[in-house]
């Protein structure tokens, strides 16, 4: 760090240098403290500010799921309401859940 031709002026200056350095860094990090806290604070309020309310929903209305990836509807075999029953995917082709048929092979 010094250098044994160093004159006491120059030493003297390098450790304010690097005092002031040190300052600088403390605060740095004090006001990076202050704004995480701030922002923790900040998202814990936004999320207790309100209670989430369920969609009301009609029972005699069709609905669609479409996975916004595929653009592929979703639909229950048979309109079943069973547990474990099967469900497939379709490419949507209008508002009626109708799926094509696909030929397969026993």
């Amino acid at each position: 760090m010094f250098e044994a031709s160093d004159s006491v002026a120059a030493r003297a200056l390098r450790v304010q240098r690097i005092q002031r350095s040190v300052a600088e860094t403390r605060e740095a990090y004090g006001v990076l403290t202050t704004v995480t806290a701030l922002m923790a604070a900040l998202l814990t309020g936004l999320g207790a500010a309100g209670t989430a309310q369920a969609a009301t929903v009609d029972t005699s209305a069709w609905y669609v799921l479409v996975n916004r990836g595929s653009g592929k509807a979703l639909d229950v075999s048979g309109a079943s309401t069973a547990d474990g029953a099967a469900l497939s995917q379709w490419t949507r082709h209008g508002s009626a859940p109708v799926p094509p048929l696909v030929p397969t092979r026993w």
